[in-house]
């Protein structure tokens, strides 16, 4: 059930990301989308939403379900830290959003032994190689911005990713439901 409910948001999400990758990203509109990978309120709410969905990553290391309310406050000081403290804070969080969503759905469509998961996997390795990259050097997702905006075969080749990613979830989708 897990899966699927991932699997309808990822879907969701990269046809929003192709969608701004291939119309919305402009030369004309260039500096409102350069500003967002400093986006300080952006990145904190995406942070923080990331860390409470990845509370359960942490089961391995002690049990999650003792300490969540430690854990949960951890994510709050954590939040409020990364806030008053860093810069391109939206393009860390969207990063760290990549590295740990890719992480997750590797492991759910592992355990779900489905057929064509190996495409699927490579898009996730794509995808949190991109998380990592961008992790490292969060500028670069500005300069990315740039790019998209300056030429076809960048906003082309950036909006077939998260297409791609949105066709091999829904043929997992459409597997895990003929499975159930």
């Amino acid at each position: 059930m897990i899966l699927a409910i991932a699997l309808i948001i990822c879907i969701l999400i990269s046809i929003v990301i192709a969608l701004i990758c291939a119309c919305l990203i402009r030369p004309s509109n260039l500096a409102k989308w350069e500003a967002l990978p400093r986006n300080r309120t952006g990145g904190a709410a995406l942070g923080f939403l990331a860390l409470l969905f990845f509370i359960p990553n942490v089961e391995p290391m002690f049990s999650a379900k003792e300490y969540l309310t430690i854990l949960v406050i951890g994510a709050v000081v954590l939040t409020v830290l990364c806030y008053l403290y860093l810069d391109y804070l939206f393009s860390r969080a969207f990063a760290g959003v990549l590295i740990l969503g890719a992480h997750f759905l590797l492991n759910a469509t592992y355990a779900a032994d489905l057929r064509f998961s190996s495409f699927f996997a490579f898009l996730c390795f794509v995808t949190g190689s991109i998380g990592i990259f961008i992790a490292a050097k969060p500028h670069w997702m500005r300069d990315w911005i740039r790019k998209i905006a300056a030429s076809i075969r960048w906003r082309i080749a950036t909006a077939a990713i998260p297409v791609l990613f949105a066709i091999a979830s829904l043929i997992l989708l459409v597997q895990l439901k003929g499975a159930a």
